[in-house]
């Protein structure tokens, strides 16, 4: 069984928003990780 963890955009804390915001040269408004995640981690179990 595989599970995953999703973390959006609002999870991060502002600096990291900011910085992320900063490298991509985007904005919040232009970018849809309010839908979709930023990250997806995932983890193989035995359950």
């Amino acid at each position: 069984m595989t599970i995953k963890f999703e973390i959006y955009f609002r999870d991060l804390e502002l600096e990291a928003q900011a910085n992320l915001l900063e490298l991509f040269e985007t904005t919040e408004e232009d970018e849809n990780w309010d839908i979709f995640p930023i990250s997806v981690i995932e983890r193989e179990t035995e359950i």
